[in-house]
């Protein structure tokens, strides 16, 4: 059984790649699109609906990309506030 907030990256092409979380089982699965195929967070609002057995078929567990300390996500961020930062304002 699926539950709220696991989550699931596509096996088949018929899905954009990457990470969406479960968000609604009534009739059938609801699921969020929330990172991209590389594992960058992604705010887009992309919901799709599948069958319930197409969960099994096309999809496979993945871990929350938000879990755990990224070395690439931290250097990224500290350079996006580097430069907001010193940014001059117009």
């Amino acid at each position: 059984m699926t539950g709220i907030g696991e989550h699931y990256r596509p096996t088949i092409r018929r899905y954009d790649s990457g990470v969406y979380r479960v968000v609604g089982t009534s009739e059938g699965t609801t699921l969020l699109y929330v990172a991209d195929a590389d594992g960058r967070r992604v705010n887009a609002g992309t919901t799709i609906r599948i069958a319930t057995g197409e969960l099994e078929e096309a999809f496979e567990p993945t871990p929350n990309p938000d879990d755990g300390f990224r070395f690439e996500r931290a250097l990224r961020t500290l350079g996006t506030w580097l430069y907001w930062s010193v940014r001059k304002p117009r």
